[in-house]
């Protein structure tokens, strides 16, 4: 967790509480009581705290599978101290050459996704789901061949490949000045500035100055301001905007140890009781989810406030030791984004939040940092309109009613091991 001591903590700005608009989700999502909070928080995080005992042995794997792909060995003293230790990258050269097989398999075909009718008068509604689903592929999926290729690694070793599916929006606040030429129509100057975007709103502050918001279609109101610069050879405009760089769909791969799941539950995400995925989120994007009306103010607030750094396990650690040695970098290097960043848990359970006996699909927000206290909760539902979690797992060599399966590492393992020794 980031250190504040020396910072002053700026102000949360939240959704007005005076919004028509909100009032059917302040009614489907009311706030807990304190006692439900505290019980629901507590029950999250001492069954995640569970599932990482359960998995140290899993985890100090993950190590151990980095070692032996980078061919990373241990000192060695017999038969004699300074004898030769030799690494056959059998590990490594089988990762390389099953991983343009698998990264083949899914772009090699031309169309990527088939759609297939199920009776006769399917057949053009067919053709038009295709024709779309391969043109989203193409165009609206960032770097497709990227992702395809790392998941195809991960799918390898550690034997494990989670992807989150979500349709995603990056804002950043834009600030810049255009110059324009004398006499050129406000509608032009507009036009130039907005683009496609209508203002829901656009009042004129002064002589000199406008302001107002766009509403995204999820009803979110991004601010704007315009202020103008007359001069004899041109038109200079001021222009300070929150602006969308992305809205799309985009897959996102998660790190095989952020993804936690509670044993003897079988392989699918989509039955077990509950599933929660590590989130690391920096000041600004933990501000963003208060203003969206996804986290709670005033527990934000006591989250920011200066606070102890959270302990790192110790398969954590272990983890982190031998990517580093792998990379040739510190294990605690000083330019660490994660030193400026929040850990909090999304948990995905079945919970029985109105109390008619019957429990519901819900998605919670906890953090370590802060004990017995949720940020937010809401229906899968009316988060994700399919009703299903948004995780898809691919396993390299999955066991039965077993979570974690087994890499390509674990197989080759003592063969590796037997040929580094014949050496």
């Amino acid at each position: 967790m980031p250190d504040r001591d020396q910072e002053p903590l700026l102000p949360i700005e939240a959704p007005a509480a005076d919004t028509p608009e909100l009032d059917l989700q302040r009614e489907l999502l009311p706030r807990l009581s304190e006692d439900d909070e505290k019980e629901l928080a507590g029950l999250i995080l001492s069954e995640y705290r569970a599932a990482l005992m359960d998995r140290t042995e899993w985890e100090k794997r993950l190590a151990e599978w980095d070692k032996q792909y980078h061919g990373i060995l241990p000192e060695k003293d017999i038969p004699w101290p300074g004898c030769a230790n030799f690494n056959v990258p059998l590990t490594m050269l089988g990762v390389e050459t099953l991983k343009p097989r698998l990264i083949q398999s899914v772009l090699g075909e031309d169309p990527i996704v088939r759609a297939i009718p199920t009776e006769a008068t399917d057949e053009e509604t067919a053709d038009r789901t295709e024709l779309f689903l391969n043109w989203q592929l193409r165009s609206e999926i960032e770097d497709l061949a990227g992702t395809v290729e790392e998941s195809a690694h991960i799918f390898l070793n550690p034997g494990i490949v989670v992807a989150k599916i979500l349709q995603d929006q990056d804002r950043r606040q834009k600030k810049y000045v255009r110059s324009f030429q004398p006499g050129t129509p406000l509608e032009t100057i507009f036009r130039a500035v907005f683009g496609q975007e209508v203002p829901a709103k656009l009042d004129k502050q002064d002589q000199l100055e406008w302001a107002g918001h766009i509403k995204d279609p999820s009803g979110l109101e991004r601010e704007f301001r315009l202020k103008f610069q007359f001069l004899p050879d041109a038109i200079n405009v001021l222009v300070d905007q929150s602006s969308i760089l992305y809205e799309g769909p985009r897959i996102h791969l998660l790190a095989s140890e952020d993804f936690i799941a509670p044993f003897n539950g079988g392989g699918d995400v989509q039955t077990l009781p509950w599933v929660a995925q590590r989130l690391w989120l920096t000041e600004d994007q933990v501000r963003r989810k208060v203003e969206s009306g996804r986290f709670y103010k005033d527990t934000v607030r006591d989250l920011l406030e200066p606070a102890p750094t959270g302990d790192e396990t110790n398969t954590d650690r272990a983890v982190k030791e031998t990517r580093a040695q792998s990379e040739g970098t510190q294990p605690d290097p000083g330019s660490d984004v994660k030193l400026d960043q929040y850990e909090f848990l999304e948990c995905y359970r079945r919970w029985d939040m109105d109390e008619d006996g019957f429990e519901e699909e819900i998605i919670v927000w906890v953090s370590p940092h802060l004990e017995g206290r949720v940020f937010g909760w809401d229906y899968l539902d009316n988060v994700y309109a399919t009703g299903r979690r948004p995780y898809r797992v691919g396993r390299y060599l999955a066991l039965p009613q077993r979570f974690y399966g087994l890499s390509f590492p674990e197989l080759v393992r003592d063969i590796q091991d037997e040929i580094n020794t014949m050496h």
